[in-house]
């Protein structure tokens, strides 16, 4: 009985043994192969012309976004949430431009999060951040799509067009343009009265750093079509921010610009004044593309 005791135990070691072999070797295997796609992905993003990828992909710039802004050193960076991220096109517009530009913009972005953007160095792991496989296997895939003639706006959600002749424009076109003796209907009834909500707490912060460093600020308002805007007529908001970027602009060595993109225009009142098929500024959810991205670059730093 004593031997069959003493095989079992060694039965039972080799066992033991033999799992936590399989166990290192399956550990080993699944962390070579995080480290793979990730530094394949890394790979990627420092390429040139994979860069519009990358920086307009949602769902993936928080990751590595900031490490990217270390890496590349930008003339110009865009940051701000996924309006911001969908309109601007590094590359298109750092041609336009003629200097370096990374967009930072990421989905659901707030102030608290950009100040932290624009004031830490970051330090995250390339290779082994396995929180990051999902996304830089979209990444690869989408490059893959890319490179195999995908037509972009099916690759990338930043270039969807925004078909406007399925919808009745009429309503909006009435409302902004009434007939004689009637009045101007608005979008929403319950329009603040409580004075500007514009936050300043975060902005300001944010604002004197870049002043420190003596960085110009551009701060603008997105264009927005028409039928999504709601219609305060004393323009609280964008007076507030206006009045907030003055005082700032008293002790700050830079220059701090300031446009308002979301007024009547003809990119605001696309499709309202005249019959377009599909919208060459909005995607169908209302967030701008790059080329309305272009046409506020080329507006805010005086090129055609």
């Amino acid at each position: 009985m004593d031997t069959a005791t003493n095989n079992h135990d060694i039965d039972r070691r080799r066992t033991g043994r033999r799992f936590i072999v399989i166990f290192s070797i399956c550990v080993a295997v699944i962390a070579a192969l995080v480290a793979t796609i990730n530094l394949l992905a890394y790979r990627y993003m420092l390429r040139t012309d994979n860069q519009a990828i990358m920086q307009l992909l949602s769902g993936w710039g928080r990751t590595y976004k900031p490490i990217l802004y270390d890496e590349v050193q930008p003339e110009i960076a865009v940051f701000g949430a996924s309006w911001a991220r969908d309109a601007f096109d590094p590359i298109e517009t750092s041609r336009l431009l003629g200097r370096s530009v990374l967009n930072h913009g990421v989905s659901g972005g707030t102030r608290y999060e950009t100040r932290r953007f624009v004031g830490l160095r970051r330090a995250y792991s390339l290779a082994l951040g396995g929180w990051s496989v999902g996304a830089n296997v979209k990444l690869i895939s989408t490059i893959m799509a890319r490179d195999r003639g995908v037509a972009k706006p099916d690759y990338l959600e930043s270039y969807e067009h925004d078909g406007l002749t399925s919808r009745n424009l009429n309503p909006i076109r009435e409302r902004i343009f009434p007939e004689h003796g009637q009045a101007v209907k608005s979008t929403r009834e319950d329009v603040a009265t409580d004075g500007p909500t514009f936050e300043q707490t975060e902005l300001g912060i944010m604002i004197d750093g870049f002043c420190e460093k003596g960085i110009d600020v551009y701060a603008y308002f997105t264009p927005t079509h028409t039928r999504q805007q709601s219609c305060d007529l004393e323009a609280r908001e964008e007076r507030a921010a206006l009045d907030f970027l003055r005082n700032k602009q008293r002790s700050c060595s830079t220059r701090i610009h300031y446009f308002h993109f979301a007024y009547p225009n003809a990119m605001t009142l696309e499709g309202v004044l005249s019959p377009v098929e599909a919208s060459h500024y909005y995607r169908p959810d209302g967030h701008p593309r790059p080329t309305a991205g272009l046409a506020m670059a080329a507006s805010m730093f005086g090129r055609p």
